[in-house]
């Protein structure tokens, strides 16, 4: 909470409390002398004082830093001391005013002191702590958000290189082999490189970005295994105005090639992506050998379990992730409500 919205707080409050005050001169009877407004306005001083003590001092120094027994024991002696000022202070307001005071610190009025003396205190020591609790609670949330960008942007570092290193290979493959295709492919790396460096960053990217980074990803891949028609990547609807987080579908493409079996001269990964006003559907299938399923399991690793994490931290409650393994398909289908 910002301190401008923390004075308006105080200055509303002392605000109603005086009109309370002197609303009981102005409507409780008529012709009363000037005095008695400034017998008011004393009155007024007082508790202020003993809102304020309480408030910065007494709360912050023993409550806040959990001196509860302390605490206990400052707030009877000051509420036996705070009492007799109290009424000490209005009396002598009373004589100087030459009112009549209805005011003694030994007659029964003592308790009208120790009434109002306890009442500010409570007042005091709530108002903190209702700030300090709005205070922290905001706090804490500012944190969580912070944690949450933190995590994202390890989650993102971790998978990066992960990508990078792939893609080198896959060039290091061509220009061993004097491949003349390499220059395509190098004009392929640089588009995935720019991503990198100046998108991969980013909170949100246009989806449309997002396919484009993944087309230049199957392409070098498309150069490595020599097989025309090995993807097939199906896109229906409008990409260009929807905003999604970078990298989200990549780890799923990355495993497809990884694992997928490619010695088939049939497709061996289809991509499909519905793109719908607010939801998203994208659904990609690979074949894989099944003798190899428990070698696969384990090397799915890093890539699966961030992107997990990663739609649990940005869209909670708000997408479906399917994964399943069957004879020798694998399928991964998501479903996500956009905003």
């Amino acid at each position: 909470m910002k301190k401008s919205h923390i004075v308006i707080i105080h200055i509303i409050f002392w605000f109603i409390v005086l009109s309370l005050s002197f609303s009981f001169l102005i409507f409780g009877s008529s012709g009363f002398p000037v005095e008695r407004y400034l017998a008011v306005a004393a009155k007024s001083i007082l508790e202020a004082c003993d809102f304020y003590i309480f408030y910065l001092l007494i709360i912050p120094t023993f409550f806040i830093r959990k001196r509860y027994l302390r605490f206990f024991a400052i707030t009877i002696l000051y509420v036996l001391l705070y009492t007799g000022i109290y009424a000490v202070g209005l009396t002598y307001t009373y004589i100087v005013l030459k009112l009549t005071p209805g005011w003694g610190i030994l007659d029964t009025q003592f308790v009208v002191a120790t009434y109002y003396t306890i009442l500010y205190i409570l007042l005091g020591g709530l108002f903190r702590l209702a700030i300090d609790g709005i205070q922290n609670h905001q706090q804490k949330i500012r944190l969580e958000q912070q944690n949450v960008k933190n995590e994202l942007a390890l989650l993102r570092s971790q998978i990066n290189p992960h990508f990078l290193f792939n893609t080198l290979n896959t060039i290091h493959s061509y220009i061993i082999s004097k491949n003349p295709d390499s220059a395509q492919a190098v004009i392929k790396l640089s588009d995935i490189m720019r991503y990198m460096l100046y998108d991969a960053g980013k909170e949100k990217i246009t989806l449309e970005q997002e396919l484009e980074y993944l087309n230049s990803y199957i392409s070098l891949q498309d150069f490595r295994l020599e097989k025309e028609g090995f993807v097939q990547f199906n896109i229906n609807g409008n990409a260009n105005e929807l905003q999604i987080p970078p990298m989200l579908f990549t780890p799923f493409v990355e495993n497809a090639f990884k694992h997928g079996r490619k010695w088939d001269a049939q497709t061996g990964i289809v991509i499909r992506m519905d793109i719908k006003p607010r939801f998203l559907h994208f659904e990609i299938r690979n074949f894989f050998d099944s003798s190899r399923a428990p070698d696969i399991k384990r090397s799915e690793g890093v890539g699966l379990k961030n992107v997990r994490r990663r739609l649990e931290l940005l869209y909670p409650d708000k997408h479906d992730l399917e994964i399943i393994k069957k004879d020798d398909t694998f399928i991964v289908r998501l479903r996500i409500e956009l905003e």
